[in-house]
């Protein structure tokens, strides 16, 4: 997974999803494999972090274990909450 977190200026974001404006304060969150590209305007600055998907939900479970019966509970709500972005 790749997120990438706009610190600033803006930029124009190409996905196979379609185009969108990123500005300071943004949070880009791209599926592995996802194709993309930024045409930036003006400047910008950004923070890019590369994550296993794995990794991810492990991190999730451990820091809310309260709110989850099992690793496989973690995994769902990601699931739903990447989906609903």
């Amino acid at each position: 997974m790749k997120v990438v977190v706009v610190r600033a200026g803006g930029a124009l974001l190409f996905s196979e999803f379609g185009t969108r404006h990123v500005n300071v304060g943004d949070l880009i969150v791209l599926a592995a494999n996802t194709l993309c590209g930024a045409e930036p305007e003006g400047w910008v600055t950004t923070t890019t972090l590369y994550l296993d998907r794995d990794y991810g939900i492990d991190q999730v479970f451990w820091q809310y274990a309260e709110q989850f019966t099992d690793r496989l509970d973690a995994k769902a709500f990601l699931g739903v909450w990447v989906r609903t972005w």
